[in-house]
């Protein structure tokens, strides 16, 4: 590592799970140590129980949130639609939080050379309707 590598600035943050988010962010209050949860909910308010909104994040120390991780994208979990990414990804935004959208393809998809097609369709999908100044308060992770 250069001296100048070591040198700059970067973002850290540890994203947990939502009943941990509040005591961590307590903890890492005063730090350079950010906390962030590991997915959203679609909708802001209404009866869905277990739906975690981003505006509740953000009321227990949240300043990120995961979207698109391959266990919600890939059926582990859920099997959530790029469209759903981006309407997640948009609550994130207008909620004053940070997104880190994920993509990646699947080891299928990679072993038929189409890794590059997938992740440029799920960039698409994902950031539809995302300005260029918005773009800063997202980072990319790529997650296969």
């Amino acid at each position: 590592m250069s001296a100048d590598s070591s040198q700059r600035e970067m973002d850290i943050c540890i994203c947990c799970p939502f009943p941990f988010l509040a005591p961590v962010a307590e903890i890492a209050r005063g730090s350079r140590v950010a906390v962030g949860a590991e997915d959203v909910f679609t909708e802001d308010r209404g009866a869905f129980t277990g739906g975690v909104s981003a505006l509740q994040l953000k009321s227990v120390g949240a300043k990120y949130v995961v979207i698109g991780h391959s266990e919600r994208r890939h059926g582990n979990i859920a099997s959530e639609t790029d469209e759903t990414f981006n309407l997640k990804t948009r609550k994130v935004l207008d909620a004053g939080l940070e997104a880190i959208l994920c993509v990646g393809e699947t080891k299928a998809e990679y072993e038929a050379a189409l890794n590059k097609a997938v992740c440029a369709l799920q960039l698409s999908k994902g950031l539809a309707g995302v300005s260029a100044s918005e773009m800063s308060r997202i980072t990319i992770a790529y997650e296969p």
